[in-house]
């Protein structure tokens, strides 16, 4: 007697294709912000990737205002070249992105949680003495995010 499958007709929930927060208060440029006061003057950004039904968002130190070749804008240009890092690495800059990020490399440093990648935080290599520092951000911005995201989603499910 064989076991009679069961179709549930429900899409998975992809955890390891970003954030989607719609109420959260935790954003690229506050974590911007934060991790200036590790980085200081030194060029940076944080990456937080693409959701269903929501684009990735980010935000780099220094500003710099650049029109976008073929339509690609910041976030889609960093989601390109940071989707496939989960662990720190020093990185070669893509030319696509070298407005942004100056430098030939730069320290690429994943945001995510043992079971789910949610960004990056990329940073100049004149920070690697403060990679602890970084690795320590990243790490406890990717519980923000999920705890943040955790009571997005309960709060769905109570409506």
């Amino acid at each position: 007697m064989s076991t009679p499958r069961i179709d549930w007709d429900l899409e998975p929930e992809e955890r390891t294709s970003g954030i989607y927060l719609r109420s959260s208060t935790v954003t690229p440029a506050a974590a911007l912000a934060a991790l200036r006061e590790i980085t200081g003057d030194m060029p940076a950004a944080v990456l937080f990737l693409a959701a269903p039904g929501r684009p990735p968002l980010a935000a780099a130190y220094p500003i710099r205002h650049r029109s976008s070749e073929g339509g690609y804008a910041l976030p889609l240009r960093l989601s390109c070249w940071l989707h496939g890092y989960t662990s720190p690495a020093v990185s070669t800059v893509p030319a696509y992105v070298s407005a942004w990020v100056p430098g030939k490399s730069a320290i690429v440093v994943p945001i995510c949680t043992p079971d789910w990648h949610a960004g990056a935080v990329v940073v100049s290599v004149r920070c690697a003495d403060s990679m602890h520092a970084l690795r320590a951000f990243a790490a406890d911005l990717a519980l923000t995010l999920d705890s943040a995201y955790r009571a997005e989603r309960m709060a769905e499910l109570r409506r």
